[in-house]
């Protein structure tokens, strides 16, 4: 396990919208020893990802997230870090200049086993997997590898959650309570999102 107090967690995502598995996972990570501060970064649109939702509404769900259910805990912090570069279509762009722009900072990424999985068919995938630190959450009952440079999280109530299976349920009109936050919910509905 990390040591360094200037270590970071990074969990990306489109967070569109945030779900009860996000906050599980981020509590997970808040509840990891050692890390600084743990950052959500949403991402922009990307080569294989389109978001019609705005980002400023995906930044105030997650301020709605942070305040209700993490008590606005200075440690969880909203980066805005790929929406202000959307030139970093792929993962290793926003390694690359993370690194570049915050020297001393050791950086930790977080994933899903799925995404961990098909990491290999990214650009450099195979190099991200094996050099990166990383968190690895169980994810569509695939189990977190056994790897020495990856920190396992097991989540037991929300894994199997998707932004995509909210996003579904809104359009069929089912109950939004078992995917997302009362919050976050009522953000939707007075925003008539995903309609």
């Amino acid at each position: 396990m990390n040591n360094n107090s200037q270590s970071i967690i990074i969990f990306g995502g489109c967070f569109n919208p945030p779900t009860l598995a996000h906050q599980e996972i981020i509590r997970a990570c808040l509840n990891l020893p050692n890390f600084k501060e743990v950052w959500l970064m949403p991402s922009a649109s990307g080569y294989n990802k389109k978001i019609t939702t705005k980002d400023p509404e995906r930044i105030t769900m997650l301020h709605l997230v942070k305040h209700y259910h993490f008590n606005n805990n200075p440690r969880l912090v909203i980066s805005d870090f790929e929406l202000n570069n959307p030139h970093l279509k792929e993962t290793y762009h926003t390694v690359d200049a993370l690194s570049l722009k915050h020297k001393t900072i050791t950086f930790w990424y977080a994933f899903g086993a799925d995404s961990f999985t098909d990491m290999p068919n990214w650009g450099r995938g195979k190099k991200l997997q094996s050099e990166l630190n990383l968190i690895v959450f169980e994810r569509n009952n695939i189990k977190p590898p056994t790897k020495i440079n990856v920190t396992p999280l097991y989540l037991f109530k929300y894994g199997h959650l998707s932004s995509t299976g909210a996003r579904k349920a809104i359009v069929r009109d089912a109950n939004l309570s078992y995917y997302v936050s009362p919050y976050v919910q009522q953000y939707i509905k007075a925003n008539n999102l995903y309609i």
